[in-house]
This record gives C-alpha cells, structure tokens and sequence, in this order.
C-alpha cells in the first residue's frame, strides 16, 4: 500500500507543485507557439514597467514588459506586450525584432527567445519536482 511517512508530506507536495508548475507552463508555452503561425518584424514601440510584489509582501522589484508594434496581415496595426518581463529589459525602443502572431488574435505573439526560455524554464521545474519524488522514494519516504 502506498504510505507517505510524517513529515514527507511536505516534500512530496512541493515535488509534485513544481512538477506541476513546470508542465503548465512548457505545455502553456508550446500552445501559444503553435498557435502563433504568422511571421513579421515588429518595432519595440515602449517598455512598461510594472511594480511586482514580492509573495510575502516585504517587497517586491520593477520588471519590464516590452510593447512590440506591427501591421497584421489584414493590415491592422497591432500592439502587443510580451507576455514575459524581466528586471532588465533586453531590448530598446525602436529595435526591430522578430517574432510570430496569432492570425486570429493579433495580440497573442511569440518571440523566440522568450518561447525557448519559458520551456527550457518550465521543463527544468518538472525535472527538479521528479528529483525531489525520487530521492524521497530512494530515502524510504513512501
């Protein structure tokens, strides 16, 4: 029978959300790639710059969004913000950039760079909650 001792429930729970967590946003990522067929070269039109609060509110740091601006294939111009922000921003205003849209929602864009990321980041999340499963396995936790 499948029997968890004391206190490895907390080891368990936090293998199995970071399992969790990883596959969302990989799985999350590969949708929005695949749905996102249209290429074009955008213009970084602003950086936004958003306050993000720190989980147990002591704090919290700036991060950057960029706002890539680009003329749909219907001829709309559209203005999108990455769906990913960092505490430094890689790119300035006016540089042009790469990257792949949603013909049916416009504002839905992939940039490379961030699609690689988000996977590589999300596969690594999995990986580490399967480490921490299997060392508790290993131990004799369950």
């Amino acid at each position: 029978m499948f029997e968890i001792q004391g206190g490895a429930w907390v080891g368990f729970f936090v293998g199995g959300l970071f399992i969790a967590v990883g596959l969302f946003l990989a799985i999350r990522t590969i949708f929005v790639n695949i749905k996102c067929t249209e290429s074009v070269t955008a213009r970084v039109s602003e950086i936004r710059e958003e306050w993000s609060q720190s989980s147990d509110e002591s704090g919290g740091s700036w991060v950057y969004f960029p706002v890539f601006q680009f003329t749909a294939q219907n001829g709309r111009i559209v203005e999108a913000k990455a769906s990913v922000g960092r505490g430094r921003c890689p790119y300035q205003v006016g540089q042009a950039v790469e990257l792949r849209y949603d013909p049916e929602k416009p504002e839905r864009i992939a940039v490379r760079k961030d699609v690689v990321n988000a996977i590589v980041i999300g596969f690594a999340f999995a990986a580490i909650g399967a480490g921490i499963l299997i060392l508790m396995k290993i131990r004799g936790y369950w």
